[in-house]
């Protein structure tokens, strides 16, 4: 006795069954489409918010698959700062869809700054490094700015096989600049940095230093001013008020050249940018 023939074979939605064909044959669509979505993502306010930043991605196995999304925008409390809930839509080529949901959080644009190695044309070796590390503890402290760790400065310029930054030429702070993600660079050349003895107030230090500030982009000089301090320009009475720790002299010499940093880069609005 001849029995009916009932299998199932999976078989993509697009592939045509051919009549004539004996039995029961089941089709199972195994077309799918994938989408990618991160829940949460913060763009600085300069930059754009298309699916390159927000990292979103669709793929499908059945043609190309076109993105589009809706946006539902919450103000915070200043114009720098706000919240957009956005919606994405996948589609491919067979009419498949998918959606995801995505906090984006826009926050103020921080320039992003650089401290290169300092030159060094002080008789003590470790000035350079003294003043690139305080100069560093100084800037890390402001809100307004996001300085790049000493260490990945360190391994760039040396890959970049720059020896000594305040010479370098514009293809080579351009390397430099694409590689930091830098939007400012601090070059500084030492130019004191000993004791010395005085007749009344003993040995005392002695720093200066040239700094400047550099536009990462244009290759411009932005800012650069020289600084000088000595340990008994402060003594007011008999020895008092003098300074004879060097280290000392030269944090009060970052602090200033911090405070005056500070002022010369300044955020850029969120509201002033076009998005």
């Amino acid at each position: 006795m001849t029995r009916p023939l009932s299998k199932m074979f999976l078989v993509p939605a697009s592939v045509a069954i051919l009549a004539g064909a004996t039995g029961e044959i089941r089709a199972q669509d195994t077309t799918r489409i994938e989408l990618q979505c991160p829940p949460i993502v913060v763009v600085p306010c300069n930059k754009p918010i298309d699916s390159t930043v927000t990292l979103v991605a669709a793929n499908s196995n059945c043609g190309a698959v076109t993105l589009v999304y809706s946006d539902k925008t919450v103000p915070g409390a200043t114009p720098d700062l706000f919240t957009i809930t956005r919606t994405w839509t996948a589609t491919d080529t067979c009419g498949q869809k998918r959606t995801c949901e995505q906090t984006i959080r826009v926050v103020p644009f921080r320039p992003r700054i650089a401290i290169l190695p300092f030159e060094n044309l002080a008789e003590a070796e470790d000035g350079a490094r003294v003043f690139a590390r305080l100069m560093q503890d100084q800037l890390v402290r402001s809100p307004n700015l996001d300085v790049i760790s000493a260490g990945e400065v360190e391994t760039a310029t040396l890959r970049a096989r720059i020896r000594l930054p305040v010479l370098m030429d514009n293809d080579q702070s351009q390397r430099l600049r694409q590689v930091l993600n830098a939007d400012y660079f601090v070059l500084g050349t030492i130019l004191a940095y000993q004791t010395t003895a005085d007749q009344y107030s003993g040995i005392i230090p002695v720093a200066g230093i040239t700094l400047q500030l550099r536009d990462a982009v244009s290759g411009l000089t932005a800012w650069s001013e020289t600084y000088h301090a000595i340990g008994n320009s402060g003594e007011w009475l008999f020895g008092l008020g003098v300074q004879h720790d060097i280290t000392r002299l030269a944090h009060s010499i970052s602090q200033q050249a911090a405070r005056k940093l500070n002022k010369v880069i300044k955020p850029v609005p969120c509201d002033t940018i076009a998005r």
